[in-house]
């Protein structure tokens, strides 16, 4: 008996046998977009890996919140390169958030595009508010504009990707 996802073709289906310790639906896609299996990492799996990757997340999450709403603190504690620039401490926010979110995410789903895009989603609507509630600072009149519209991409493509994921196979 082999294990074979019922999307792939029989070329790109690589058999394996039934004594192997990965499940049935365990299919991951690498770069090239060839179908793979993968065995969980210890460290992803454990509950210790996991206790450790949602501490990261938690960690990274509150540091980009901070840096977001309270700017001239995170700079004075953590981020003490002069110049002290408020935009620039809220796009370090912005791009902690989605790092934390990226971490947080991969705990609960197993899509790795989804969780990709979700994080990069939260980090472009971060981008886009620290670019608009820093518009009177610098920067180019159409940047809130510019990035308001990436970041809604971003948005659309991670809900693309969870319909894609979530929705029962057709057949």
């Amino acid at each position: 008996m082999t294990y074979a996802d019922s999307s792939a073709s029989s070329a790109s289906t690589r058999a394996v046998p039934q004594t192997s310790p990965l499940p049935a639906d365990y299919v991951t896609l690498n770069p090239l977009m060839l179908r793979t299996r993968a065995r969980p990492t210890e460290a992803a799996s454990g509950l210790g890996g996991r206790v450790l990757v949602g501490l990261a997340a938690l960690v990274l999450v509150g540091a980009g919140l901070w840096a977001m709403l309270a700017s001239q603190s995170f700079y004075s504690v953590i981020a003490t390169y002069p110049p002290y620039s408020r935009h620039f401490v809220h796009d370090l926010g912005a791009f902690q958030l989605g790092l934390g979110g990226s971490l947080a995410l991969a705990l609960f789903m197993t899509d790795a595009l989804l969780v990709v895009l979700g994080a990069n989603a939260m980090a472009g609507a971060a981008h886009f508010i620290s670019h608009v509630v820093d518009r009177d600072l610098g920067g180019q009149p159409s940047d809130p504009l510019t990035i308001g519209l990436f970041a809604l991409l971003l948005v659309g493509l991670t809900v693309w990707r969870a319909r894609r994921v979530l929705e029962p196979e057709r057949g």
